[in-house]
């Protein structure tokens, strides 16, 4: 009985099993990789913490928390139409260290503040503004020279005698960057202090039109959805990769996965629309929360009023 039994034959893996994965490349086992699967993984995964942080920011104990959110809107509005307005320095800094004392008592994270706002737009377009201090765009007094007295040409362009940042330029440079970064501030208190259900309510109570809030609901809807959708793409593609991808089938498979998003979003816009009317869906902007303004929200009024006194005094 023994002599029939028979070794088992040793088993023997593919050689395109047995490839090591390239610096650049992912697989499921390996965590010191970091291909560009992974960071898009990572990449969309931020997008859908940043939206579970905003909610438990929101229901933090904090100043603008404690404020109706119709309040709050027509607050924050005004001090953004003041930013656009004003031509003041002094007003700019003052609305920068308002909105700094804002984000602090708003229990929000001052750290994770300037790192999401002031290090992205604002300081890319300060660095791109750069060239708009020099006299060669605004004409004004000279503060510090790239040189002088001589005679320089780039190619066919003639380049002035004296280059040199102005001191109104270097001003004009600081207010933009100013303004752009005061603006995204304000819109950044609005949307982590408060839930995003509630600002569509306040946009319908403040009567702005039914169809701009269904698009701009359905948008902020869609955006996680559909970053839910890729992300589960990306996780299935790594799960299934062995052994290492060229560059043009990670470009295929990127063209690939947004023409599926894309059709894929079109055949959900209708889908989800009809599932909303057959649930009763008309239009309105619907809410577990009842607005009702109580003594914050009116001494917050009061001193928005007064707020908005003193910058039209200094504007």
């Amino acid at each position: 009985m023994a002599d029939k039994l028979q070794t088992p034959s040793p088993v023997v893996l593919p050689d395109w099993m047995q490839e090591k994965a390239g610096k650049g490349d992912y697989t499921g086992d390996s965590q010191k990789t970091n291909g560009f699967v992974r960071k898009t993984i990572n990449g969309i995964s931020r997008v859908i913490l940043y939206d579970l942080t905003s909610e438990r920011l929101a229901a933090r104990q904090g100043l603008l928390q404690a404020f109706d959110p119709r309040v709050k809107l027509v607050s924050i509005l005004v001090f953004m139409f003041f930013t656009a307005m004003t031509r003041s320095f002094l007003t700019l800094l003052l609305l920068t260290a308002m909105v700094g004392m804002m984000v602090f008592l708003s229990n929000i994270g001052f750290r994770t503040y300037v790192k999401r706002v002031w290090m992205v737009i604002p300081l890319i377009l300060l660095v791109l503004s750069i060239p708009a201090a020099t006299n060669l765009f605004i004409k004004g007094e000279p503060i510090l020279y790239i040189y002088r007295d001589a005679d320089q040409r780039i190619g066919f362009i003639e380049l002035p005698e004296n280059l040199y940042f102005t001191l109104q330029g270097v001003q004009a440079v600081l207010k933009t960057t100013l303004r752009v970064g005061i603006s995204i501030s304000f819109g950044y208190l609005l949307i982590t202090t408060t839930r995003w259900s509630h600002i569509t309510k306040a946009l319908a109570v403040l009567r702005v039109p039914k169809m701009l809030i269904a698009i701009l609901d359905m948008t902020y809807r869609y955006i996680f959805v559909l970053c839910s959708v890729a992300a589960q793409m990306f996780e299935a593609r790594s799960l299934r990769t062995v052994g290492a991808l060229t560059n043009r089938e990670n470009r295929r498979f990127i063209g690939h996965s947004i023409g599926f998003l894309f059709i894929k979003a079109s055949h959900w816009s209708e889908e989800i629309y009809d599932s909303m009317v057959c649930r009763g869906y008309t239009g309105e902007t619907v809410s577990m929360k009842e607005f009702r303004l109580c003594t914050n929200d009116y001494i917050w009024i009061m001193n928005t009023i007064i707020i908005a006194i003193i910058l039209l005094v200094l504007k």
